[in-house]
């Protein structure tokens, strides 16, 4: 992943972000009311689960009109949020660009990093709830723990899961995703076929 030297706190607009998209094609960037978002690199426990819940998802939402994608395919919310979730699921049957989804997922999940904490906490969480997207997954790999958001009216009820439990609610309410496929304590496909 290459890096992108951003001036601090300069408001860019989306003409200018659109360009350095095309100029540092490699980086991965985000765009929010003005300002630049440079990602940076992932640990190997963030891209372990990742992978794995990318896997999962494609497997068990297979043939249920979803798709799903990971980072760095885009999601623009609106002309001035660009995100770049580590992954999205999106209804099959609604139009889906080159690079960037221009709508609201089914769901959505970001893994925190050291570096994205705040963000995905505080900016995202918002962004995510206002736009009315119905399920928002943030995933702890340092404490093991996946809390998932699920829309009610105008606010996100909260729902923890740890090892040992069984997230079985949203998009997964009838086939049950076990958080020890999601955190390496088992073969990721045991018994699902």
């Amino acid at each position: 992943m290459r890096s992108v030297s951003l001036e601090e706190n300069k408001l860019y607009g989306i003409t200018e972000f659109e360009e350095m998209q095309k100029q540092w094609d490699e980086a991965i960037l985000e765009f929010d009311g003005g300002q630049v978002f440079n990602m940076a690199p992932v640990s190997k426990d963030h891209a372990d689960v990742c992978s794995t819940l990318l896997a999962l998802f494609r497997f068990v939402l297979s043939g249920k009109g979803y798709k799903v994608f990971g980072e760095p395919y885009g999601l623009s919310l609106s002309g001035n949020q660009k995100y770049q979730p580590d992954i999205q699921v999106i209804n099959a049957d609604t139009p889906i660009g080159d690079y960037y989804y221009e709508g609201i997922p089914a769901l959505v999940v970001e893994v925190l990093s050291k570096t994205s904490v705040k963000r995905d906490r505080r900016d995202k969480f918002k962004a995510y709830l206002e736009k009315g997207v119905p399920e928002y997954w943030i995933v702890s790999t340092d404490i093991r723990m996946i809390e998932v958001f699920i829309l009610s009216g105008s606010v996100y009820e909260r729902h923890e899961f740890l090892e040992g439990d069984i997230i079985d609610i949203g998009l997964f309410q009838n086939d049950g995703l076990g958080v020890d496929r999601i955190f390496g304590y088992m073969n990721i496909f045991e018994g699902l076929f």
